[in-house]
């Protein structure tokens, strides 16, 4: 069908009347009661010319716009991360407690065996005793080598449970003169109350060649078999634990005082206040021989000795002495 110049013109008035419903003034400028009365109006006009106009969407609506890509996207990792850190809240560090130290246990201490041993090491002071020399020059005395042996018998005594007296720990001698000395020392043992007297010695003779171990007891005492019982443990265990240390102890045996004379520390023999309890005097190495003098000088050796006193003791107490 051919258009006629009225359609044209009606065409025309339309995309005019689009241009300025385009180019409408800002709603700030003119009211939307004004806009809409107006629009109405040029509508009805274009209508009455029987032009179709498009399909125009409601004013009032409003479009979602579509969101611009980020530049920089988030990554599903970040944002569980970002969601992991909002939920949780940020806890305060915990204080580390100081580690306590664990103190040591209590040591249990030795039972109380209820015996008093009273330890007299010979000599001492002015006197040194038996001595040995090597190219004429003295280079061992028995009053050091009695004092260290009896402070050694001491130490294992009180840690087994007894109780230990010695008459000397020092190098010093108890009285004026041989007799206030050997006096002195019986007075200690007596005072004390003693069960058991042990005189710890070391032997010399004018023959080099004598050597081995002797313990002398007194058989002319009222309690003589209990010297002698005692003497014969301490001769044993005395050369046992030599023998273990590396010692070739020759056994010289227990012997009755009677031979030597040393009643004056064993019997009532020249002391005015003799001794009161079992005793004994132990002779355990010669000072004088040039192998048991070597062997003298070793702490072991000492300690060997100290171990058999200290044996036949605990045996002698245990068996009822």
């Amino acid at each position: 069908m051919t258009r006629s110049p009225y359609w044209l013109s009606a065409a025309v008035l339309a995309a005019a009347f689009l241009a300025q419903t385009l180019a409408l003034p800002h709603p700030q400028t003119v009211t939307r009661t004004a806009q809409a009365a107006r629009v109405g109006a040029q509508l009805g006009a274009i209508a009455s010319m029987g032009v179709e106009l498009p399909a125009r969407a409601d004013p009032g609506a409003r479009a979602t716009a579509t969101p611009e890509p980020s530049s920089n996207p988030t990554t599903p990792a970040a944002q569980e991360t970002a969601v992991v850190a909002s939920e949780e809240p940020t806890q305060a560090p915990t204080e580390v407690p100081t580690p306590t130290e664990t103190p040591p246990p209590t040591p249990t201490p030795p039972p109380d065996r209820g015996k008093l041993i009273v330890i007299d090491p010979g000599h001492g002071g002015k006197d040194p005793g038996a001595v040995h020399t090597s190219g004429g020059v003295v280079d061992l005395t028995e009053e050091e080598v009695n004092l260290d042996v009896a402070l050694r018998l001491a130490e294992m005594l009180r840690q087994d449970g007894y109780r230990v007296q010695l008459t000397r720990s020092s190098d010093q001698s108890l009285g004026a003169g041989q007799a206030a000395d050997l006096q002195a020392r019986v007075d200690v043992a007596n005072a004390a109350g003693a069960d058991v007297f042990v005189a710890i010695h070391h032997n010399g003779s004018v023959n080099r060649a004598e050597r081995g171990t002797e313990v002398y007891y007194c058989s002319h005492r009222p309690y003589a078999d209990a010297n002698r019982r005692l003497a014969q443990l301490a001769q044993e265990a005395i050369v046992r634990n030599l023998r273990q240390a590396g010692h070739d102890a020759i056994d010289r045996g227990a012997k009755d005082d009677i031979i030597r004379g040393h009643l004056a520390l064993l019997g009532p023999r020249n002391l005015p206040r003799p001794s009161r309890m079992p005793a004994i005097i132990g002779e355990a190495l010669f000072m004088t021989n040039d192998a048991d003098a070597a062997a003298l000088k070793r702490p072991e050796i000492r300690e060997a000795i100290a171990r058999g006193y200290f044996e036949a003791l605990k045996a002698y107490f245990e068996s009822g002495g």
